[in-house]
C-alpha cells in the first residue's frame, strides 16, 4: 500500500510513503491507493479512473464511413479546404483519436457541410 499526501483543493501529490502519513496540515488529505492514476475528485477525495483513450487504426476509422460518405469527402475535399486538409494530414498521423479535436472538429464539420448525414458524426465518433 502506498499512502499519499495530497492537496485536497487540487489534487496535487505532496509526498508519498509506504508507512502511513498520521500528521499533516489542514487543506491536505492523505489517500491510500496501490496507483495514484486518474483525475482527483475534490468531492470524494479520492482520484476517479481516466477513461482509456480512443484510438484506433486510421482503417478502422475510415470503415466508419460509408462508401458514398467516402466518395463525398474526396469530392467535397476538392473544393473545402478544410475537407482536402483533413484527407491529407489523416494518412499522416497512423492512428485516429476519436477524442482528439483534429478528428472529432473534421467529423462534426463534414455533418455540418453534409458530406456524412444528419446525425452520422456521433455514430463515426462513438
Amino acid at each position: 500500500m502506498i499512502y499519499n499526501l495530497i492537496e485536497t483543493a487540487t489534487g496535487r501529490n505532496h509526498s508519498e510513503s509506504s508507512t502511513p502519513i498520521l500528521e499533516f496540515k489542514d487543506g491536505f488529505h492523505v489517500v491510500e491507493t496501490i496507483d495514484n492514476v486518474g483525475v482527483w475528485n475534490q468531492s470524494t477525495l479520492l482520484f476517479d479512473p481516466t477513461p482509456p483513450p480512443r484510438i484506433i487504426r486510421i482503417n478502422v476509422f475510415m470503415s466508419r464511413f460509408t462508401d458514398q460518405e467516402k466518395e463525398d469527402l474526396v469530392e467535397a475535399a476538392k473544393t473545402i479546404k478544410k475537407a482536402n486538409t483533413f484527407i491529407k494530414i489523416l494518412p499522416m498521423l497512423g492512428v485516429a483519436d476519436l477524442d482528439s479535436d483534429f478528428i472529432s472538429v473534421a467529423v462534426n464539420l463534414m455533418e455540418q457541410a453534409s458530406i456524412i448525414g444528419p446525425g452520422r458524426a456521433s455514430v463515426i465518433l462513438s
